[in-house]
């Protein structure tokens, strides 16, 4: 893949994504009446999402190094116990928070060359923005659900 076909369509799936997965959340946020934080900002040559409740965290991660090589990139959905913050907070974490979990998402092309998503453990299904935002915000949920019931382990400073 070369520098404008990223540009052109891999970036601009991203950014695609990165959109549904924050009306989602806000959606979701509304229905249920949940107080939880999102946003999302430029991270390197990537785009880098936080979603947070409470004292836990999803950061879900375009992390792409070169914006030029698609070598070795995936969407990362980690989750964290403590705070993740985005740069436009203009906030300092006092420590790192621990890292409880993480999902990775890979991109692919499909026949008609449109950029698609696949989980390792399932290489053979190819999965749509809809579709990865739908498991992103699984992830989510069970995330806020395990807190929620106190089946989240304690900070440790």
């Amino acid at each position: 893949m070369d520098a404008p076909y990223i540009k052109q369509t891999a970036a601009k799936v991203v950014d695609e994504l990165m959109k549904a997965l924050m009306a989602q959340a806000e959606h979701i946020k509304a229905e249920v009446g949940l107080q939880w934080v999102c946003g999302y900002e430029p991270e390197g040559a990537g785009v880098r999402a936080v979603l947070k409740y409470g004292r836990v965290a999803l950061e879900v991660w375009w992390r792409q190094v070169y914006t030029n090589v698609m070598e070795d990139v995936a969407l990362e959905c980690t989750e964290y116990n403590g705070p993740v913050l985005l740069r436009s907070e203009n906030r300092v974490a006092f420590y790192e928070p621990r890292k409880l979990a993480q999902r990775k998402y890979f991109p692919t092309l499909n026949m008609a060359r449109e950029m698609r998503w696949i989980d390792k453990s399932k290489p053979e299904q190819l999965m749509s923005n809809d579709d990865v935002v739908e498991k992103v915000m699984e992830q989510f949920l069970s995330l806020v659900d395990r807190v929620d019931r106190g089946k989240s382990p304690a900070i440790n400073y």
